[in-house]
C-alpha cells in the first residue's frame, strides 16, 4: 500500500450521524473521523483478498476455549459462522456507519446475549480479530507511518462497534433485570392477598368459633341457674314435707295419749 493513497484531507470532518447525539460524542471522543472511514474503504480490497486467512485465525483461536466451541457447536456450526463473519468483516471496511450499520451491531449484541455469550468471551475474541487486522496491515505495509494510521483507524473502527455492543448488552441485562424485579413484586403481591384472605377467613372463623363459646356458656350458665332453683325449690318443699310429717306425728301421738 502506499501512504500517499492515504493522506488526509485538508480538515478533519466527523461523520455524524443524525438523530444520535450520544453517538456522534463517542466518535469525536475516539477521534474516528470521515476520512478514517475513507481509509477503511481504500482498505477494502486487501481485507477482502486475506479473508479466508483472518476468519480462520480468526476461529482457530476461539476454537481453543472448550466453553466457546459449546456455544458455537449448539447455537450454530463452524462454516455458518465462517461466513458471517467474512460478510461482518467485509461490512467493517465499507466505511459506513449509518442506521443498517447501527442495527445490525445491536443485533449482534442481543443474539450473543441470546445464546448466552458473556462479555468476556465478546471482548477476547474481539481483540484476538484486531490482532489479526494489526498482522495483515504490517503484512501489506512498508513505512512506520502507513502503519500506525492504518492501525490508528482500524481499533478506532473496533473500538465504536464493541462500545454499541456492550451497550446494549447493558440495557438488556436492565431489562431482564426489571422482568425479574416485576415478576416477583408481582408474586408477592399475590402471596400477600393470598395471606391476607386466609387471614380474613381465619378471623371468621375465629369469630364464629368465639360466638359458639359464648352461646354454649349461657347455655350452660341458664341451665346451672335453673338447676340451682329447681334445687332450691325441692329443698323448701322437703323442709314443708318434714314440717308437716313433725305436726302429724304430733297428732297422733295425742290420739295415744288419750
Amino acid at each position: 500500500m502506499d501512504i500517499k493513497s492515504f493522506a488526509p484531507a485538508t480538515t478533519e470532518m466527523f461523520h455524524t450521524p443524525d438523530g444520535h447525539d450520544d453517538l456522534n460524542k463517542q466518535m469525536r471522543m475516539i477521534d474516528l473521523t470521515e476520512e478514517d472511514l475513507r481509509l477503511l474503504r481504500l482498505m477494502k480490497p486487501v481485507v477482502e483478498q486475506r479473508i479466508d486467512d483472518i476468519t480462520n485465525q480468526f476461529y482457530n483461536t476461539v476454537l481453543g476455549v472448550n466453553k466457546l466451541e459449546a456455544i458455537i457447536l449448539e447455537h450454530s456450526s463452524i462454516d455458518r459462522l465462517k461466513k458471517t463473519l467474512r460478510e461482518h468483516i467485509i461490512e467493517i471496511f465499507d466505511g459506513n456507519v449509518n442506521e443498517e450499520y447501527i442495527a445490525k451491531r445491536l443485533k449482534i449484541a442481543n443474539i450473543h446475549k441470546r445464546i448466552g455469550l458473556e462479555p468476556k468471551w465478546y471482548l477476547s475474541a474481539f481483540q484476538n480479530l484486531q490482532n489479526v487486522f494489526i498482522t495483515a496491515i504490517y503484512n501489506e505495509t512498508h513505512t512506520d507511518a502507513e502503519r500506525i494510521k492504518l492501525v490508528q483507524t482500524v481499533t478506532k473502527s473496533l473500538n465504536l462497534e464493541q462500545q454499541l455492543v456492550l451497550e446494549e448488552y447493558e440495557k438488556e441485562n436492565i431489562r431482564e433485570k426489571e422482568e425479574q424485579y416485576l415478576l416477583v413484586k408481582n408474586e408477592l403481591k399475590h402471596k400477600i392477598a393470598e395471606f391476607s384472605g386466609e387471614l380474613i377467613d381465619l378471623s371468621i372463623d375465629t369469630n364464629a368459633a368465639v360466638e359458639q363459646l359464648v352461646t354454649s356458656s349461657n347455655e350452660v350458665d341458664n341451665t346451672f341457674q335453673r338447676t340451682a332453683a329447681s334445687a332450691l325449690e325441692s329443698q323448701g318443699k322437703a323442709r314443708e314435707g318434714h314440717g308437716q310429717l313433725i305436726n302429724l306425728t304430733g297428732q297422733i301421738n295425742l290420739i295415744y295419749a288419750k
